[in-house]
């Protein structure tokens, strides 16, 4: 799947995004800024295949930083993320 962003006044493209799936989860993403730059994302999942983390590497679509993010259980709500 892929999705592409356009600026709001003269609708260029800003970014654009591939979606890569196994099954019905979240893989991976590559995300390739206007000036042609790309960098990935990667989803991790536990034994229960629920979502724990997504590393993205240098992101020069956004502002050039790298960033890791873990997904916690919250217990108010069960157990989801």
């Amino acid at each position: 799947m892929q999705i592409t962003g356009h600026a709001a006044t003269g609708g260029a493209v800003v970014y654009s995004r591939t979606l890569q799936y196994s099954g019905d989860k979240l893989t991976g993403e590559t995300i390739t800024s206007n000036s042609g730059k790309s960098s990935h994302i990667k989803y991790k999942y536990d034994k229960q295949d629920r979502i724990i983390e997504a590393d993205c590497e240098d992101d020069h679509a956004l502002d050039g930083r790298s960033r890791q993010v873990e997904f916690v259980v919250d217990a108010a709500k069960g157990g989801k993320r």
